[in-house]
């Protein structure tokens, strides 16, 4: 019953990782975040199975909001994610896991990572 219900929420989430944006993320992107999500709700993950999930979420965010082409984008997110790699009393690291726990759950895990990222970025600069 309770795979019936996660798949369920997984499949509900591939219609709304998106968010509010307008362009939706490419099918092997809904993939590996619907993935890793489902590996983040289960109450049967370990910890390192959890970490490689989060892991492998914030380069998916990376993937679909970060131009490549833009030095400035790409020089702010790469600060971000060392922040958060970095991060020596694990504020930020906590704040990305909720979040990230937040979208998965709710299904739209884009458009939560998108707006903490920014405020993040914004704070920083000032």
């Amino acid at each position: 019953m309770k795979t019936r219900i996660t798949m369920g929420l997984m499949g509900l989430m591939g219609l709304t990782l998106a968010g509010c944006s307008t362009t939706l993320p490419t099918n092997d992107r809904v993939q590996v975040i619907e993935k890793n999500c489902a590996v983040i709700l289960s109450e049967s993950a370990n910890a390192e199975q959890r970490q490689n999930a989060y892991n492998q979420l914030i380069e998916s965010y990376g993937e679909r909001y970060v131009d490549a082409n833009n030095p400035k984008q790409t020089a702010n997110w790469n600060l971000f994610r060392q922040n958060v790699i970095h991060d020596e009393n694990g504020q930020l690291t906590r704040e990305f896991i909720e979040v990230s726990d937040w979208g998965c759950a709710n299904g739209n895990y884009l458009e939560e990572v998108r707006l903490f990222v920014e405020e993040i970025q914004a704070s920083a600069q000032k």
